[in-house]
């Protein structure tokens, strides 16, 4: 495999497994390979597919058990084969399986590679990052990188992040006249970029959530196959904390939300476990990496967790095994607390420049300030990573 993707820029793609549990299947547990998990009609992962670390990417595996979309056909994955006991004979048939949703992937591959790309690792990259995301924000262990999107694939261009040249820091800008906003494209030639504009950028807080407002914040994202609530069944401070969705075995609950820090912080909140030990499990990560990982009944614990200076995406997660239900079979969040927060408030400039663009000519806003802020991030069909101007810059 190894040979074939690093020697050979062959790009080689494997099914997940149909077992259902939480680990990849071989070849597809190889790093070298792409590994692809199966979604069934509502875009969830299907009720068999295999999971876990090291999951690239989903694609559509069917359901021959169900007909949601009510064709009057099963929702399984129709494909041209022989049939089972008479290879002479050719037909059309329903199948369902990670080995349905694979040559999906295998097929984007060729797609990518007929529009020029040659290395693996290119279209692998294109492949991943073009994906439409599913589940928790960003790349995940249920679904890799997300569903499998043929045309942004042919379409991607790596979102390279650019560096802001001006504004420079403790320039002054006139209001309501016109200054270059300007950037390094690092080699990106055919991106498009997004602008925005602040006039208080060093404003900082301190972001609390004791769940008592009587529904949740818009600022957090929740996904899964049933999605995190407010619950007055335990609280630590007040009357009501929130909790994870009434999920079934073989089903996942998520809850995350993104924020600036402008320096390092320390983020607190406390939870509370009850669940199978072992087996259903709750998981805390930040950007990614895994911080608590918990089972069985903690009763209310505090979790105090360290973070850098710069953007972080904190992740709640629920997830249940196939079979026995104990406990409350839940976790539950309550105060949260974020210091150095940044409260920032952000204008739109302009949503997308033309492609290839290096600078904007843009008319500053009236209105004084000292402590003016551009970002800017690229988009090629979606958005990557913000830059900051070098530090703020006056207008008067």
């Amino acid at each position: 495999m190894r040979y074939a993707r690093y020697r050979k820029n062959v790009v080689v793609v494997a099914a997940a497994g149909n077992s259902g549990t939480g680990n990849l299947g071989y070849p597809a547990a190889y790093p070298s390979v792409v590994s692809v998990a199966a979604t069934d009609y509502n875009k969830t992962l299907a009720w068999y597919s295999q999971y876990g670390q090291g999951l690239d990417i989903s694609a559509p595996g069917g359901d021959t058990s169900a007909d949601i979309n009510r064709d009057g056909f099963v929702d399984g994955i129709l494909q041209q084969t022989i049939f089972e006991n008479n290879p002479r004979r050719q037909g059309y048939f329903y199948f369902q399986g990670t080995s349905m949703a694979a040559p999906h992937v295998s097929g984007v591959a060729a797609l990518v590679r007929s529009s020029g790309r040659r290395k693996a690792s290119t279209i692998i990259g294109a492949i991943q990052s073009s994906a439409t995301d599913l589940g928790a924000p960003g790349y995940d262990t249920r679904y890799g990188h997300g569903l499998v999107n043929a045309y942004m694939a042919t379409r991607y261009r790596r979102l390279v992040t650019p560096r802001i040249l001006r504004p420079r820091k403790n320039a002054t800008l006139k209001g309501g006249r016109v200054t270059i906003i300007k950037w390094h494209r690092r080699r990106a030639k055919k991106l498009q970029y997004h602008i925005y504009y602040s006039k208080n950028a060093l404003a900082t807080g301190t972001f609390v959530d004791s769940y008592e407002k009587g529904r949740l914040s818009s600022a957090y994202t929740r996904s899964g196959n049933k999605l995190w609530k407010l619950t007055s069944a335990q609280s630590v401070l007040g009357t009501h904390s929130t909790k994870a969705g009434n999920i079934r075995n073989s089903q996942i609950t998520q809850m995350s939300i993104k924020k600036l820090f402008k320096s390092s912080a320390t983020i607190t909140f406390y939870y509370y476990v009850s669940s199978e030990q072992g087996y259903d499990f709750f998981d805390f990560y930040v950007d990614d990496s895994r911080k608590i990982h918990a089972s069985g009944n903690t009763g209310w614990k505090t979790a105090s967790i360290p973070v850098s200076k710069g953007e972080h995406t904190l992740l709640w997660s629920y997830s249940k095994d196939y079979s026995v239900k104990a406990g409350a079979d839940t976790v539950y969040i309550d105060n949260l607390r974020m210091p150095n927060i940044s409260r920032a408030k952000w204008r739109n400039v302009l949503s997308t420049t033309r492609v290839g663009a290096r600078y904007y000519r843009w008319k500053v806003p009236r209105g004084k300030t000292t402590t003016g802020q551009v970002r800017v991030r690229p988009y090629n069909g979606s958005y990557g990573n913000w830059d900051y101007s070098p530090g703020t810059f006056k207008v008067n």
